[in-house]
């Protein structure tokens, strides 16, 4: 009679832990399917058509401005430092030229660091050169790595298709609001130089007058003999418009001065 009782208790034992094990079972299989690394990201595809499209509207948006900066270069090893104040102008749809306001310091700085800059953004400023170095994905293979919760951005890192200088390799901001590009981090695709060991840099994107411009640039360069060497540009102002009549807008940083 015992025996009996006590097999009929494991039986219900059994069923029990049957009963209770299918819901947990479910229950895990859901979790597992959620997408934990970005629940407010939605499909990495739908994100970076999203950014191209953002990118392709902000072009047919920007008005002419010109853009007041200031570039800083220096290597302290080399007791070189050179800065020079610029105005880029920009006219639809893709042309820039610029002015040099004033120098100071070093000539070979300015000669073989500044001038090549500006040259360089002056030069792949027409639509036809952009075509090849956009943030997109004929340039680039991108992965999701993970949603930015303070940035309120998704992160994906970029790799680029072609071994092109233009190109970068590192991780690119994509705001969650506006798919627009907030900021990138990484190195270029190629090394300009054998001098060069290692080169990081950051650019920084923010939302002036209705489009997304660029507002801070920083570049850090490890110097094989000549150690490290950094450039900066601060984007002092826009102005939209003709000169004549201008929109100003000014960093809250620099306005708060």
């Amino acid at each position: 009679m015992l025996r009996l009782q006590k097999m009929a208790h494991l039986r219900r034992m059994a069923g029990t832990t049957r009963q209770t094990a299918m819901p947990a079972a479910l229950l895990l299989a859901a979790l597992a399917a959620l997408p934990w690394n970005g629940l407010r990201a939605a499909d990495p595809d739908q994100i970076l058509g999203c950014m191209e499209r953002a990118g392709e509207e902000n072009r047919t948006l920007t008005q002419a401005y010109t853009s007041a900066r200031i570039y800083r270069a220096e290597n302290v090893k080399l007791h070189k430092a050179g800065t020079v104040s610029v105005e880029v102008i920009y006219t639809p749809p893709g042309r820039k030229d610029y002015r040099i306001v004033s120098k100071t310091g070093s000539g070979i700085v300015h000669k073989r660091v500044m001038e090549p800059a500006l040259e360089e953004e002056r030069r792949n400023a027409p639509p036809a050169s952009r075509v090849h170095t956009d943030i997109h994905r004929r340039n680039y293979d991108f992965a999701f790595l993970e949603f930015d919760a303070e940035a309120g951005a998704n992160v994906f890192q970029a790799a680029p298709k072609a071994p092109d200088k233009r190109l970068f390799k590192g991780k690119v901001w994509i705001d969650e609001a506006t798919c627009a590009v907030l900021r990138i981090e990484g190195e270029p695709a190629v090394s300009p130089s054998f001098w060069v060991k290692k080169t990081q840099f950051r650019h920084d994107y923010a939302r002036v007058e209705g489009v997304w411009l660029p507002v801070r640039h920083h570049t850090e360069v490890q110097l094989r003999l000549f150690g490290r060497s950094t450039f900066d540009i601060e984007y002092v102002r826009y102005s939209f418009g003709a000169p004549a009549e201008t929109a100003t807008w000014i960093p809250p940083a620099a306005a708060a001065e």
